[in-house]
Order: C-alpha cells, then sequence, then structure tokens
C-alpha cells in the first residue's frame, strides 16, 4: 500500500511539471508573437508618417511655387499626390500676417489616415497691383548735328545749324559758324555700338551688274559677292511692305540705288564705295526708314562729291569715313573716325562718331552760290520711325528664356526657389 501512495505522488509531480513548463512555454510564445506584432505595428507606423510626411512636404513645394509671384493670401488648396499613383494628399494654406512675410501650413494625409503638419515661416516680395515691365533701354538723345566720344576739331569753311556736342574737347578754328545751337563739351554720354548679324540661310545670286542707261529691280532676301551700279544706271530693290535683308561682300554704286515699297532694306555690307553723284535712296517721296546701311568692313570709305545718302548708316567698326557728299538721315558711327569734306557739302541729319575731323582738299566745282571748301551742316532731328529702325540695331531683341519644370519634394526642408523667396523658419506640429 506503502508503495502504491508513493507511485501516485510521483504521477502527480510529473503532472503538475508538466503543466508549469506548458504554461511558462505558452507564455513564452504569447510574449513573441506580442513582440513581434508591436514591432511591425511600429515600423508600419513609422512608413506611414514618413508617407504623410512626404505629402506635407509636397504641399510645401507647392507653396512656394505659387509664391514665386511675391507674398499673397492663398486658401486652402488640396491635391493627389503623386498624380500618377497616389499615396495620398496635400493641403496647404499661405496667410500674410506681415508685409513681405507669409506662413504656410501644409498636411499630408496617407491613405490610411496617418497625417503630418508642416509650419514654413518665408520672407518674400509683395506683388505690385500691376506687373512692373523691364524698363526700355534708351539711347542719349539725338540733339545734336555733330557728336564724338572723343574730340572734335572743325576748320576752314564750315556752317553748323545746331548743336556741337563731344565727350572731349572740342576745337575750332577758321571760318567756323554755329548758328541756332551751342557747343557742348565732356557730356559723358554712351552710345552703344550697332550690331546685325544676317540670316546665314539666304539663298547665293552671284554677282549683279547694272551697265549705264540700264535699270533692274530685284526683291526678296539675298546674299550677293559684288553689285555694281554704273554712272546714269539705276537698280531698285522693291521691298513691299516688310524689312529686305541684301549681305553683299562687294558694293560700288557710281549711279542710283533706289528703295521701292512700305518697309525697309537692310544693306549689309562688307566693303562699298559711293562715287560722285551716287544716289542712295533719293527718290522724290523716298523715306529716310527705308534704308539701313550696315557697314560691317573696316576700310577706310569715302561718300564722294554731290553723292547722296538717304537713311539710316550703321558702323560698328573703327573704320575712317569721309563724308564729301550728303547725308540726309543720321550716320551712327559711335568708333569711328569720321571726317568732314568736299564742296558745297550738306549734311541733314546728325552725326555719331569717335572722333570728328575735317578733309579739306577741293575735288570738284564747288555749286553755285558757294564759295570753294565750304561746308553746311544742317540738323535735322531723326523721325521716330527713323529712331525706332536705330533701336533694333543697337538694342537687338532678347530671346525668350527656356522654361524649366517645377520643384519635385525632397527628404528635408525644400531649398530657395529662387529669389525672392526665403525660407525662416520649418517645424512640424
Amino acid at each position: 500500500m506503502i508503495w502504491k501512495k508513493e507511485e501516485s505522488r510521483e504521477r502527480g509531480s510529473i503532472l503538475i511539471t508538466f503543466l508549469i513548463i506548458t504554461v511558462v512555454f505558452v507564455g513564452v510564445l504569447g510574449a513573441g508573437v506580442s513582440l513581434m506584432m508591436g514591432g511591425y505595428k511600429r515600423t508600419s507606423s513609422v512608413a506611414q508618417r514618413n508617407q504623410a510626411y512626404y505629402l506635407a512636404e509636397a504641399g510645401v513645394e507647392k507653396a512656394l511655387e505659387d509664391l514665386q509671384s511675391g507674398c499673397r493670401l492663398i486658401p486652402a488648396t488640396s491635391a493627389s499626390f503623386p498624380p500618377s499613383s497616389p499615396i495620398g494628399t496635400y493641403e496647404y494654406s499661405v496667410t500674410h500676417p506681415l508685409q513681405g512675410k507669409a506662413i504656410i501650413t501644409s498636411t499630408g494625409v496617407t491613405s490610411s489616415g496617418k497625417s503630418v503638419t508642416l509650419e514654413v515661416h518665408v520672407d518674400c516680395a509683395t506683388p505690385s497691383s500691376t506687373p512692373t515691365p523691364e524698363p526700355t533701354p534708351t539711347l542719349p538723345p539725338l540733339d545734336m548735328a555733330l557728336f564724338a566720344n572723343g574730340d572734335i576739331s572743325l576748320r576752314g569753311n564750315i556752317t553748323i545749324q545746331g548743336n556741337v556736342g563731344s565727350n572731349g574737347k572740342i576745337e575750332t578754328k577758321g571760318s567756323v559758324e554755329i548758328k541756332d545751337g551751342e557747343i557742348r563739351e565732356n557730356l559723358g554720354y554712351t552710345y552703344p555700338l550697332p550690331s546685325f548679324t544676317p540670316p546665314p540661310d539666304l539663298p547665293s545670286m552671284g554677282s549683279l551688274s547694272v551697265g549705264k542707261k540700264k535699270s533692274v529691280t530685284i526683291s526678296g532676301n539675298a546674299y550677293y559677292d559684288s553689285i555694281s551700279v554704273d554712272n546714269n544706271a539705276t537698280l531698285t530693290v522693291n521691298v513691299g511692305s516688310g524689312t529686305q535683308t541684301l549681305w553683299v561682300k562687294s558694293l560700288a554704286v557710281d549711279g542710283e540705288l533706289q528703295v521701292a515699297g512700305t518697309g525697309t532694306l537692310v544693306l549689309y555690307v562688307e566693303s562699298f564705295s559711293v562715287g560722285n553723284k551716287a544716289q542712295l535712296n533719293n527718290a522724290t517721296g523716298s523715306r529716310t526708314e527705308s534704308l539701313a546701311l550696315y557697314y560691317a568692313g573696316m576700310q577706310s570709305v569715302t561718300i564722294d562729291n554731290q553723292a547722296v545718302i538717304k537713311g539710316l548708316v550703321l558702323v560698328p567698326g573703327e573704320a575712317i569715313i569721309t563724308v564729301k557728299g550728303t547725308i540726309v538721315g543720321l550716320l551712327y558711327a559711335p568708333a569711328a573716325q569720321v571726317n568732314l569734306g568736299g564742296n558745297g557739302q550738306t549734311l541733314n541729319g546728325a552725326i555719331i562718331a569717335q572722333t570728328l575731323g575735317e578733309d579739306n582738299a577741293p575735288t570738284s566745282t564747288p555749286e553755285k552760290g558757294k564759295e570753294a571748301g565750304t561746308q553746311e551742316i544742317v540738323y535735322a532731328p531723326p523721325s521716330s520711325e527713323l529712331q525706332s529702325l536705330l533701336q533694333t540695331f543697337v538694342f537687338p531683341p532678347i530671346p525668350e528664356p527656356t522654361p524649366t519644370s517645377g520643384p519635385t519634394p525632397t527628404s528635408g526642408p525644400p531649398t530657395e526657389s529662387g529669389p525672392p523667396i526665403s525660407i525662416v523658419g520649418w517645424k512640424e506640429r
């Protein structure tokens, strides 16, 4: 009996031990499962928070883009993000408590409902009621018969009706008479150099020669190796109502070169000569703004006695230009040396040069009623059309910039989008 009781007790102890081990194992297993589930939940929560932060950032970036035009109130605005495969939405608004400052509030919400709110303080310019246009560049006034960036030296028999100006000194000797004007020294004016590049795809037309007593009419943009117009010959360029460009490597005019139409001829020449009694755009009823003669060469050029050029003559280089004939309009040569000379010469317009002097060697008989070697310079204000034409060569249009793509969200605070915005504070609420 005693043995049976002891055996029963041993079996009871084993059963209790087994139950204890089972309970402990189940407890440990449950704790492990609980820890695993908690870790998963924490990982999922962190991922959801990061997504919400990313969405809130996207709202801040969009608000900064909207503020590029200046500080202003922006009501609550929402959108899905990214547009192609949304992971949630953002909603942002902008308040404007102080002049030149704004507060961006942006909330990102994931598809599971997790949200993050960012508050960003920025400095930004306050927009005006109407956009301020870029100032249009302007030239110094064209209110002088003669102007030189450097010095002016005038001697001999010369009569000037109008002002004579210079950034340097002006010397007059002999029979120099100034009527209805004054001498202005050390003005400090800056006349920019003209600039023009002919189109590279002009059709090549070879050479053109217009013989004596011949008359030829051409039209259309073109490149010529050479054009020559003999005495008593006429070359007419029909420009229609637009702007036509002729690129001529070598131009020699002893007869007439006339412009027909209401448009403008841009005559781009690398070398040219204007002979005695040559006429360029000087037909009855012609307009000064019908001709822009652009001399791209560096060799000396003489506009011979009794020759007439009516229009805008542009010289960007440091050439020597001797004017013995007549210019009606404007000789714009801010870097060139311009010499005045001839017999019975008349200038009706204005000259802009680097330096101005005289070449008084008589080469022909003066007009009746004028003393040999007498020069008459009469200032005529350039027409508004001629001044507008000059502006296109001095201030050519600037090409529009290529648009760039907008900002994209980053992992940290967005960088400054550019003037006039500056981020001064960033926090998560």
